[in-house]
């Protein structure tokens, strides 16, 4: 890739580079400051959002403790209450083992690196007696990290084992093109599995962090790889993380940004560089979610009009995620300075194209990124993944296929993210699906979510995108039989892993396919997608969500226009073009602010088919004009 050119990047923020390293500092004490007053009285650590106590069989408190210890050394008075109260928990309380067993590795570690009385008043093998790691879990993630702690406290004589084994793991749940596959535990290419964004950063973050305590130029290939893979999902602004489960979360910046700082994003070379933007946009990105007490909102999109997080998944918690975000990075920031840290020059490599500047894929995770030289960059998802919740009650579309999952231009967001929906508010409002197609056949709700065949090309100023598929059900099928009742009930006890595995296999929808067709024009900032349903089954089917797309509300563009046909094979026939002022309407609850799902009202499809073509313009909309990825032209 020597003679590629480098991955453009914004650098609408004067002065960036010299100010990176001091920014990050100020954002890091501003964490600690606020993990210092979330942990006081010494040992409590209290949730805003919960109005309550971190549940402490969680990794909130040993990822505070870290970062306190990081920032006032043995002698802080607040880190060692945050260990005890975790220690206090009984055995069968003790949970997220790898995170936990991971955080008090390196504490112990960085009290023997400064002289520290052994054991400081810790009893550290008991409390990592507490926290045995498995050797599988639901999510490939957690595996890694398990696999990484291993490493860690191998001896020299097993060390090498040790990282056969997380090489297998990374050899395993890496795409060809180097996207971190989460789900399912053995993946099946060429179509790879889950692959969200903010896991990707994890992975990338335990491989960087392996390569502080081995040399192995197998683990720097796999580093370069998940490097590269990164640039498929930035925007060439502030956000990196708009695909799959939490969505922009700050778990995944921090695992990047911690990654980053490792690399030597801070050294004046790769400060100017691609990465060195992409770290300063998060920063620029986590100044607007701060909050009045010092702690990051979880995502962009902040409180919801009545106060109530926007957009976080079950999992998530304030102080949990601040505390792993100042943690890491403190731990980062301390190892870049003190210690060898790996290759360096796996920024500068990762920073080039392969084929031009304007598309890249990785057509195994089906995400491809679109640079058209009008300076908008799309973020496309193509043939959809399998969903890691495949559930009764909610409908996960984060994973969808044929669909913009981020686009945006001279830093102003066009399109936002897919969002995972409760079944009965689908029911109910529909254009919360936004791009999705939804079929209501029979009781079940089925989404196009899944396509077989995905086709690129470009034709002078256009790229277009066309797939087809079939839908899926997007909510598990009850069991029905007393077989399948008592089949439920056993996998649930055993951990659920059959039951997560029927996502790869969901039910499709018979005698019903769909194809769509994306261009992205690359002389001006629009869009343009047809929509093509093939209806030859006998029971009916209801499209309930006709002409749906996903907009934000302060960045709508300046033309739309909507054109149905009850048609799927003459396109000209009874064509009706929509008034879209009077398209439903329905707030997502997405990960960034302004969202909005659209839809024309739900209809029953004629036997033979369904036709629709949407455009979207957003013309200059004032905004600067910008280049391949987001280079300001004339600067």
């Amino acid at each position: 890739m020597g003679d590629a050119p480098v991955l453009a990047a914004s650098t609408d923020r004067a002065g960036h580079s010299a100010s990176l390293e001091g920014r990050l500092q100020r954002r890091l004490d501003t964490l600690v400051g606020a993990a210092r007053r979330c942990g006081d009285p010494p040992g409590r650590l209290w949730d805003p959002v919960l109005r309550a106590e971190t549940p402490a069989e969680h990794y909130g408190h040993n990822s505070a403790a870290l970062a306190l210890l990081m920032r006032d050394g043995p002698e802080g008075a607040q880190w060692r209450p945050m260990v005890r109260t975790w220690m206090a928990l009984e055995r069968r309380q003790v949970g997220h083992e790898p995170f936990n067993r991971f955080l008090l590795l390196l504490m112990r570690e960085h009290l023997l690196a400064t002289g520290a009385p052994a054991g400081d008043g810790l009893p550290w093998e008991e409390a990592l007696n507490r926290c045995p790691v498995a050797r599988r879990y639901p999510s490939n993630n957690w595996t890694l990290l398990g696999a990484l702690c291993h490493l860690i406290e191998a001896p020299d004589h097993r060390r090498g084992r040790a990282l056969a084994r997380l090489l297998s793991l990374l050899e395993r749940w890496t795409t060809p093109a180097g996207g971190f596959i989460d789900f399912p535990y053995r993946p099946a290419l060429p179509r790879s599995g889950a692959t969200p964004v903010a896991y990707h950063h994890k992975a990338l973050f335990v491989a960087t962090v392996a390569g502080c305590y081995v040399t192995s130029p197998a683990l720097d290939r796999h580093v370069q790889r998940m490097l590269g893979w990164v640039r498929l999902t930035w925007d060439g602004d502030g956000h990196v993380g708009g695909f799959g489960r939490s969505t922009h979360s700050l778990f995944g910046d921090a695992c990047l940004m911690a990654s980053l700082v490792l690399l030597g994003v801070l050294s004046r070379e790769n400060q100017d560089g691609a990465f060195g933007a992409m770290a300063s946009g998060i920063l620029e990105r986590w100044a607007g979610q701060q909050r009045p007490d010092g702690l990051l909102m979880l995502n962009p999109a902040g409180p919801t009009a009545g106060g109530a997080p926007a957009g976080w998944d079950d999992y998530m918690y304030l102080s949990v995620y601040n505390a792993w975000t100042a943690a890491v990075l403190s731990w980062a920031l301390h190892r870049a300075w003190t210690d060898a840290r790996p290759d360096q020059g796996a920024l500068r490599q990762a920073a080039t194209f392969e084929v031009g500047g304007r598309v890249e894929a990785d057509e195994a995770a089906g995400l491809m990124r679109c640079a058209p030289e009008d300076g908008t960059v799309a973020l496309m998802s193509t043939s959809g993944q399998p969903p890691q919740a495949f559930g009764r009650d909610w409908a996960e579309l984060r994973y969808a296929g044929a669909l913009p999952y981020h686009m945006i231009r001279g830093g102003t967001v066009l399109c936002p993210p897919p969002v995972r929906v409760h079944a009965d508010a689908l029911r109910r409002e529909p254009s919360l699906a936004g791009w999705t197609p939804v079929f209501l056949i029979g009781d079940e709700l089925f989404g196009l979510v899944d396509f077989q065949d995905v086709a690129l090309s470009q034709d002078g100023d256009d790229i277009t995108i066309r797939l087809s598929g079939q839908p899926v059900s997007l909510l598990r099928p009850e069991p029905r039989s007393l077989g399948q009742r008592l089949f439920a009930a056993a996998d649930w006890r055993l951990g659920g892993r059959m039951g997560r595995n029927r996502a790869l296999r969901r039910p499709r929808a018979t005698g019903v396919s769909g194809s769509v067709c994306f261009t992205f024009h690359r002389s001006r900032c629009a869009v343009s997608q047809e929509l093509v349903i093939r209806h030859r089954c006998d029971a009916e089917v209801h499209y309930l969500n006709p002409g749906g797309h996903a907009l934000m509300t302060d960045a709508l563009p300046l033309k739309r226009a909507l054109v149905q046909s009850p048609s799927e094979s003459d396109p000209s026939a009874s064509e009706v073009s929509l008034d879209v002022s009077t398209l439903l309407s329905a707030r997502p609850d997405a990960s960034i602010p302004h969202a909005m799902g659209f839809s024309a009202p739900p209809t029953l499809l004629r036997k033979g088919g369904y036709r629709h073509r949407l455009y979207l313009d957003w013309g200059d909309h004032g905004l600067p004009c910008k280049g391949a990825a987001g280079l300001d032209k004339g600067e």
